[in-house]
Protein backbone atom coordinates (compact mmCIF):
# COMPACT_ATOMS: atom_id res chain seq x y z
CA UNK A 1 0.00 0.00 0.00
CA UNK A 2 1.07 3.57 -1.06
CA UNK A 3 1.83 5.59 2.29
CA UNK A 4 0.86 9.28 2.12
CA UNK A 5 1.96 11.96 4.41
CA UNK A 6 0.46 15.57 4.52
CA UNK A 7 1.36 18.94 6.17
CA UNK A 8 0.09 22.40 5.39
CA UNK A 9 0.39 25.40 7.19
CA UNK A 10 -0.27 29.23 6.99
CA UNK A 11 2.98 30.22 7.21
CA UNK A 12 4.48 33.55 9.31
CA UNK A 13 3.10 36.91 7.53
CA UNK A 14 -0.48 35.74 5.30
CA UNK A 15 -3.84 36.65 6.72
CA UNK A 16 -5.07 33.23 5.34
CA UNK A 17 -3.74 29.72 4.16
CA UNK A 18 -4.60 30.04 0.30
CA UNK A 19 -3.41 26.31 -0.41
CA UNK A 20 -5.57 23.64 -0.26
CA UNK A 21 -5.01 19.55 -0.76
CA UNK A 22 -7.34 16.55 -1.27
CA UNK A 23 -6.28 12.92 -2.02
CA UNK A 24 -8.72 9.58 -2.79
CA UNK A 25 -8.30 6.26 -2.17
CA UNK A 26 -10.48 4.41 -4.42
CA UNK A 27 -10.62 1.03 -5.72
CA UNK A 28 -11.19 -0.13 -9.90
CA UNK A 29 -11.99 -3.48 -10.79
CA UNK A 30 -10.47 -4.80 -7.23
CA UNK A 31 -6.93 -2.66 -8.22
CA UNK A 32 -6.34 0.62 -6.02
CA UNK A 33 -6.03 3.66 -7.18
CA UNK A 34 -4.67 6.75 -5.65
CA UNK A 35 -5.38 10.48 -6.35
CA UNK A 36 -3.89 13.33 -4.79
CA UNK A 37 -3.84 17.22 -5.90
CA UNK A 38 -2.47 20.51 -4.32
CA UNK A 39 -3.58 23.65 -5.15
CA UNK A 40 -2.31 27.21 -4.05
CA UNK A 41 -4.61 30.15 -4.45
CA UNK A 42 -3.47 32.97 -6.30
CA UNK A 43 -2.62 35.50 -2.71
CA UNK A 44 -1.73 37.98 -5.33
CA UNK A 45 -5.71 38.21 -6.06
CA UNK A 46 -8.83 38.88 -4.12
CA UNK A 47 -9.65 35.14 -2.75
CA UNK A 48 -6.99 32.35 -3.33
CA UNK A 49 -8.67 30.49 -0.98
CA UNK A 50 -11.71 30.10 -2.66
CA UNK A 51 -9.95 28.87 -5.81
CA UNK A 52 -8.00 26.62 -4.24
CA UNK A 53 -10.98 25.27 -2.33
CA UNK A 54 -13.17 25.17 -5.34
CA UNK A 55 -10.96 23.33 -7.54
CA UNK A 56 -10.59 20.74 -4.39
CA UNK A 57 -14.52 20.62 -4.37
CA UNK A 58 -14.54 20.04 -7.76
CA UNK A 59 -12.63 16.80 -7.77
CA UNK A 60 -14.34 15.49 -4.91
CA UNK A 61 -17.87 16.21 -7.18
CA UNK A 62 -16.45 14.43 -9.88
CA UNK A 63 -15.05 11.23 -8.15
CA UNK A 64 -16.53 10.53 -4.90
CA UNK A 65 -19.22 8.21 -4.84
CA UNK A 66 -19.13 7.71 -8.87
CA UNK A 67 -18.71 4.24 -10.46
CA UNK A 68 -15.80 4.04 -12.91
CA UNK A 69 -15.41 1.01 -14.81
CA UNK A 70 -12.09 1.79 -16.93
CA UNK A 71 -9.01 3.85 -15.91
CA UNK A 72 -9.56 6.42 -18.85
CA UNK A 73 -13.38 7.05 -16.77
CA UNK A 74 -11.29 8.21 -14.04
CA UNK A 75 -8.86 10.26 -16.16
CA UNK A 76 -11.87 12.28 -18.00
CA UNK A 77 -13.05 12.90 -14.74
CA UNK A 78 -9.98 14.46 -12.98
CA UNK A 79 -9.85 16.53 -16.34
CA UNK A 80 -13.95 17.56 -16.25
CA UNK A 81 -13.37 18.48 -12.57
CA UNK A 82 -10.21 21.24 -13.30
CA UNK A 83 -12.38 22.34 -16.37
CA UNK A 84 -15.44 22.62 -14.64
CA UNK A 85 -13.65 24.41 -11.69
CA UNK A 86 -12.23 26.74 -14.26
CA UNK A 87 -15.68 27.76 -15.17
CA UNK A 88 -16.92 28.71 -11.61
CA UNK A 89 -13.57 30.34 -10.47
CA UNK A 90 -13.80 32.30 -13.52
CA UNK A 91 -17.64 33.44 -13.60
CA UNK A 92 -16.96 34.10 -10.00
CA UNK A 93 -15.63 37.36 -11.04
CA UNK A 94 -18.49 38.42 -12.92
CA UNK A 95 -20.51 37.33 -9.92
CA UNK A 96 -19.14 38.32 -6.57
CA UNK A 97 -17.00 41.12 -7.91
CA UNK A 98 -13.95 38.65 -7.03
CA UNK A 99 -10.54 38.27 -9.19
CA UNK A 100 -8.83 34.54 -8.36
CA UNK A 101 -7.62 31.67 -9.50
CA UNK A 102 -5.19 28.86 -8.34
CA UNK A 103 -2.45 26.38 -9.64
CA UNK A 104 -3.20 22.80 -9.51
CA UNK A 105 -0.59 19.81 -9.13
CA UNK A 106 -3.00 16.42 -9.44
CA UNK A 107 -1.52 12.53 -9.69
CA UNK A 108 -3.45 9.37 -10.63
CA UNK A 109 -1.14 6.43 -9.33
CA UNK A 110 -2.88 2.59 -10.97
CA UNK A 111 -1.25 -0.34 -10.23
CA UNK A 112 1.08 0.33 -13.07
CA UNK A 113 1.52 3.57 -14.35
CA UNK A 114 1.12 7.27 -13.23
CA UNK A 115 -1.09 10.28 -14.60
CA UNK A 116 -0.15 13.99 -13.91
CA UNK A 117 -2.42 17.09 -14.71
CA UNK A 118 -0.73 20.61 -14.34
CA UNK A 119 -1.38 23.73 -14.09
CA UNK A 120 0.82 26.96 -12.44
CA UNK A 121 3.68 26.89 -10.22
CA UNK A 122 2.60 23.99 -7.35
CA UNK A 123 5.31 20.85 -8.91
CA UNK A 124 5.50 17.23 -8.63
CA UNK A 125 8.76 16.37 -7.37
CA UNK A 126 10.07 12.83 -8.07
CA UNK A 127 12.93 11.08 -6.02
CA UNK A 128 14.45 7.96 -7.13
CA UNK A 129 17.35 6.46 -4.90
CA UNK A 130 19.51 9.65 -4.96
CA UNK A 131 17.69 10.91 -8.15
CA UNK A 132 15.73 14.10 -7.92
CA UNK A 133 13.14 14.53 -10.82
CA UNK A 134 10.71 18.06 -11.39
CA UNK A 135 8.27 16.42 -13.35
CA UNK A 136 6.42 19.69 -14.03
CA UNK A 137 7.25 22.75 -15.54
CA UNK A 138 6.43 25.96 -13.96
CA UNK A 139 4.15 27.93 -15.76
CA UNK A 140 5.69 31.51 -14.75
CA UNK A 141 6.95 34.50 -16.32
CA UNK A 142 10.68 33.73 -14.56
CA UNK A 143 10.75 30.28 -16.20
CA UNK A 144 9.62 31.63 -19.79
CA UNK A 145 12.48 34.46 -19.56
CA UNK A 146 14.88 31.46 -18.72
CA UNK A 147 13.84 29.27 -21.77
CA UNK A 148 14.34 32.65 -23.51
CA UNK A 149 17.94 33.05 -22.04
CA UNK A 150 17.34 36.45 -20.44
CA UNK A 151 17.75 34.77 -16.77
CA UNK A 152 20.16 31.91 -15.31
CA UNK A 153 18.08 29.25 -13.16
CA UNK A 154 20.43 30.95 -10.26
CA UNK A 155 18.27 34.32 -11.40
CA UNK A 156 15.11 33.21 -11.43
CA UNK A 157 15.59 31.53 -8.06
CA UNK A 158 15.48 34.68 -6.24
CA UNK A 159 14.10 37.34 -8.71
CA UNK A 160 11.40 39.78 -7.93
CA UNK A 161 8.42 38.49 -10.33
CA UNK A 162 9.53 34.74 -9.44
CA UNK A 163 6.11 34.26 -8.40
CA UNK A 164 4.29 35.69 -11.11
CA UNK A 165 1.88 33.00 -13.05
CA UNK A 166 1.48 33.15 -16.88
CA UNK A 167 -1.03 30.07 -16.04
CA UNK A 168 -3.77 29.36 -13.68
CA UNK A 169 -6.94 27.57 -13.16
CA UNK A 170 -10.30 30.70 -13.30
CA UNK A 171 -8.32 33.27 -14.70
CA UNK A 172 -9.32 32.88 -18.30
CA UNK A 173 -12.25 31.45 -19.49
CA UNK A 174 -10.67 28.06 -21.07
CA UNK A 175 -7.48 26.75 -18.98
CA UNK A 176 -5.04 24.60 -20.91
CA UNK A 177 -3.76 21.82 -18.77
CA UNK A 178 -0.41 19.79 -19.18
CA UNK A 179 -1.01 16.25 -18.79
CA UNK A 180 1.28 13.45 -19.31
CA UNK A 181 1.95 9.93 -17.93
CA UNK A 182 5.15 8.55 -15.73
CA UNK A 183 6.38 5.89 -14.30
CA UNK A 184 6.17 5.70 -10.57
CA UNK A 185 7.36 2.42 -8.74
CA UNK A 186 9.79 2.67 -6.03
CA UNK A 187 9.81 6.38 -6.08
CA UNK A 188 8.25 8.63 -3.57
CA UNK A 189 6.42 11.96 -4.81
CA UNK A 190 5.96 15.83 -3.43
CA UNK A 191 3.39 17.26 -4.29
CA UNK A 192 3.85 21.01 -2.60
CA UNK A 193 3.27 24.39 -3.04
CA UNK A 194 5.89 27.02 -4.27
CA UNK A 195 6.04 28.06 -0.18
CA UNK A 196 7.83 24.48 -0.11
CA UNK A 197 10.36 23.80 -2.68
CA UNK A 198 11.79 27.61 -2.66
CA UNK A 199 13.33 25.99 0.48
CA UNK A 200 14.09 22.48 0.26
CA UNK A 201 17.39 21.06 -1.11
CA UNK A 202 18.01 18.24 -3.60
CA UNK A 203 19.39 16.48 -0.28
CA UNK A 204 16.29 16.84 1.75
CA UNK A 205 14.00 15.58 -0.93
CA UNK A 206 15.94 12.35 -0.12
CA UNK A 207 15.73 12.28 3.47
CA UNK A 208 12.26 12.79 3.60
CA UNK A 209 12.36 9.90 1.07
CA UNK A 210 14.69 7.80 3.41
CA UNK A 211 12.00 8.93 6.61
CA UNK A 212 15.41 10.81 7.89
CA UNK A 213 13.14 13.73 8.34
CA UNK A 214 9.40 14.71 8.35
CA UNK A 215 7.45 17.29 6.25
CA UNK A 216 6.83 19.27 9.95
CA UNK A 217 10.97 19.35 10.58
CA UNK A 218 11.27 20.69 6.85
CA UNK A 219 8.37 23.40 7.57
CA UNK A 220 10.50 24.85 10.22
CA UNK A 221 13.60 24.68 8.24
CA UNK A 222 12.07 26.34 5.27
CA UNK A 223 10.39 29.52 7.94
CA UNK A 224 14.09 29.75 9.21
CA UNK A 225 15.28 30.34 5.46
CA UNK A 226 13.38 32.97 4.89
CA UNK A 227 10.02 32.04 3.15
CA UNK A 228 6.85 33.88 4.07
CA UNK A 229 3.74 31.99 1.78
CA UNK A 230 1.77 29.59 2.91
CA UNK A 231 3.26 25.91 2.80
CA UNK A 232 1.92 22.81 1.40
CA UNK A 233 2.71 19.31 0.53
CA UNK A 234 1.87 15.94 -0.42
CA UNK A 235 4.29 12.97 0.16
CA UNK A 236 3.24 9.79 -1.36
CA UNK A 237 5.79 6.89 -0.75
CA UNK A 238 5.32 3.92 -3.76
Amino acid sequence: MIEIDKFTDIGVSRERNEDSYIYFRCRLDGEEIIIASVCDGMGGLDAGDYASKTLCDSFKREIVDKDFVRVDELKRAITTAIKNANRTIYKSKTKYGKQCGTTVSCVMLTNDKGYAWHVGDTRIIQVRDTDVSILTTDHTLVNEMVKRGKLTLEQARNHKKRNVLTKAVGVLKDVSIDMFEFDYKNTTLVLCSDGFWHGVSKSEYIDLRNHRVTLQTLFNKVIKRGETDNITALVLFA
